[in-house]
């Protein structure tokens, strides 16, 4: 690798220091920290610190729509400094050192970017630009001081790419495949990104076929080992085998609801109204059918149970709902954050959200400051840059193979396997979909899209000379 210690120290440094003046003047003010679903995560790691496990405090159930990973990174901050009250508010000084920690380990992300991007790119230059920006990134300064799962997921996700893009040896496979294990524990959507990633080692390797198997079985076996546990546990607490049920609370509470919304014609909040009442009752049934024994009712596959039915009857409506939602998560920009910040309203999610409201109010309608605002207007452009570098990638890595009728060369795969990662976490997020979601795809879009840049300014270049000649 062409780069040296003072590269990474000069990354992190720029990192740290941009993340603290934040934190310090910006984030920690009003517990701007405290996000929609950080409660969950306090609450999940109180039991774990007085002893309870993922439990919830007050009822003593099993809690089943988080993954351990995040409090299990929280609890021995809390096991520190002692447990001061169950409010968010009444810890501060645990959750900050966290919180500082958190920052130093995210502040390691640009030099992991600067290594990945070399190995796509094979460009130095094109490696440093990516590097940089991630440093200043939006998304990815604000993820490193709040109380959400991305603050460590992140970095272990992007290890788990700079291994998967290495050469498949066994090491390089082992090392990506336990990253990967690791951030799922802490973020589940990364099942579904092993399954896609054993699929695309395997063609990797084409066309020796039966090497590529043989990778392909080595990783996925050793990532379900690596979160078996997990599988273990809630198949003893409820007799069913599942890792998290989150997806069926998405289905409740987005998905199906709108689907009732068009048929039935009635509000938004009517239809899940429905919704959660028939899954109350489904589950007051399955309590009375595990009475007597030792099984708890995970609510969220029954409300699975309950959702499916009325997305399979109306698919045509679910796929337009779905489609909607991942076009939000591929185009929503972070700097709507600093809206909710702005408007007070960064402690909950809204039931529903519209991508161009929400570019309208990062651009003019919200009540910004003129430093926000033109943090917006950065984004927007950035953003822009960036899905019309990613087309160019595709017309000129991809493309060229499908009509030449031959297989990829090897930057070509490359750019196919990012593509593929960059989709398949985008069309996840199908159930309410927003910036935060593709955080951990960003630098790869980010990285093919500097590509596909630089090789049309490189043709342009090859075109001017080629005339002069």
């Amino acid at each position: 690798m062409p780069f040296s210690y003072k590269h990474y120290i000069t990354l992190f440094i720029a990192a740290f220091l941009i993340r603290a003046f934040v934190f310090v003047l910006y984030i920690q003010h009003n517990e701007r920290y405290f996000q929609p679903d950080s409660m969950d995560y306090h609450n999940c790691t109180i039991g774990m610190v007085v002893g309870t496990g993922m439990h919830r405090p007050d009822t003593k159930e099993p809690i089943f729509w988080r993954t351990p990973g995040y409090p299990l990174y929280l609890s021995p901050f809390y096991k520190l400094f002692g447990i001061s009250g169950t409010k968010i508010c009444d810890n501060c000084a645990t959750i900050l050192t966290a919180l500082w920690v958190q920052i130093i380990i995210n502040s390691c992300i640009p030099f992991i970017i600067l290594l990945l991007a070399y190995l796509i790119t094979q460009s130095t230059a094109l490696a440093l630009i990516a590097a940089w920006i991630s440093v200043f990134h939006l998304g990815l300064t604000i993820a490193s001081m709040v109380l959400l799962s991305e603050g460590i997921a992140l970095i272990l996700f992007f290890l788990f790419l700079l291994y998967f893009f290495k050469p498949p040896s066994t090491k390089n496979i082992f090392i990506a495949t336990l990253a990967l294990a690791a951030f799922t524990w802490v973020r589940p959507m990364g099942q579904f990104v092993a399954i896609i990633s054993a699929g695309l080692l395997f063609l990797r390797m084409l066309p020796n076929w039966r090497s590529g198997l043989q990778k392909a079985l080595l990783f996925i076996s050793l990532f379900f080992l690596a979160i078996s546990p997990w599988y273990i546990r809630n198949y003893q607490l409820t007799g069913h085998w599942f890792f998290c049920p989150m997806f069926g609370r998405y289905l409740n509470s987005f998905n199906a609801p709108k689907i009732i919304r068009r048929v039935k014609g009635i509000p938004l909040n009517k239809s899940i109204a429905i919704m959660y009442n028939r899954a109350q009752k489904r589950i007051e049934e399955e309590k009375e059918k595990l009475a007597g024994t030792h099984l708890y009712v995970s609510k969220e596959l029954v409300c699975s149970a309950v959702s499916w039915p009325v997305v399979l009857h109306y698919p045509r409506y679910a796929l337009i709902d779905w489609c909607k939602e991942i076009t939000k998560t591929a185009f929503d920009l972070h700097a709507h954050l600093l809206v909710a910040f702005a408007t007070n309203t960064f402690k909950w999610d809204p039931l529903e959200e519209f991508l161009l409201i929400k570019w309208q109010n990062v651009l003019y309608n919200a009540p910004l400051s003129i430093f926000a605002r033109l943090l917006g207007y950065l984004e927007a452009l950035v953003s822009l840059l960036v899905w019309l570098g990613i087309i160019l990638s595709i017309w000129f890595f991809i493309l060229p193979a499908f009509i030449q009728c031959r297989w990829f060369t090897t930057q070509e795969y490359m750019v196919c396997m990012a593509l593929t990662l960059i989709g398949s976490t985008i069309f996840m997020t199908g159930g309410f979909g927003y910036a935060r979601l593709r955080l951990i795809v960003d630098p790869l879009m980010i990285i093919i899209a500097l590509l596909g840049w630089y090789q049309w300014y490189y043709i342009q270049k090859f075109n001017i000379s080629k005339d002069t000649q």
